[in-house]
């Protein structure tokens, strides 16, 4: 069994009746950490043709996300919600030069990002939905807001010089997926509860 947040006693009896009621006066801090690396090589291959590839990873943990409603509820008490983000991008580009008034460049790219929303104190154990011995309808347990955002692109620019004019051209192509596993907001659980009774 999940053990119980105990409320401490109020320290503020400015609110209330003074008597049975009273309220709580407190700072709630937000802890923050970030780590960014950047990772870059440039190479010339010929005098008509240059290439790079850079990596960046990043992470950035957020404990008692205020934004979100993860700040303790009492004095002392646990966060409600811990925001991480781990981003990661990669990416490659090739310049090339065949004439002296041609440039093609093409860049390839993949971007993965993931925002993951932990609720400390959720329970998670969630019973099955059970209709009879042959029949059960698993019920999902996850707790918390988990999106993964993933991104490849890739883009190809072509221009040509003719005198005091510059033709160009290009295509941008893009594909996206987006993947969402929810489960609560704000540190409230939000996953669907069920009962269910079986008439004989």
């Amino acid at each position: 069994d999940a053990l119980p947040i105990l409320m401490p006693l109020p320290n503020n009896f400015t609110v209330g009746d003074g008597l049975n009621t009273a309220g709580f006066t407190y700072v709630a801090p937000q802890f923050e950490r970030q780590r960014d690396y950047t990772f870059k090589i440039d190479h010339v291959l010929t005098s008509h043709q240059t290439v790079f590839a850079r990596v960046y990873l990043g992470e950035q943990d957020t404990n008692c996300d205020q934004v979100n409603g993860g700040q303790p509820a009492y004095p002392g008490g646990p966060c409600m919600v811990n925001t991480t983000r781990s981003p990661r991008n990669l990416a490659f580009n090739w310049r090339w030069n065949p004439t002296a008034r041609t440039t093609n460049e093409l860049v390839l790219g993949q971007q993965h990002y993931v925002y993951n929303f932990v609720t400390p104190t959720a329970d998670s154990s969630i019973p099955d939905i059970t209709w009879s011995s042959q029949v059960t309808l698993p019920v999902p347990t996850g707790i918390g807001n988990l999106r993964t955002i993933t991104t490849y692109q890739a883009v190809d620019n072509f221009s040509y010089v003719y005198g005091s004019h510059n033709f160009k051209m290009g295509t941008n192509l893009r594909l996206v997926r987006h993947q969402d596993e929810r489960g609560s907001v704000g540190g409230w659980n939000e996953i669907g509860r069920a009962s269910c009774r079986e008439r004989v």
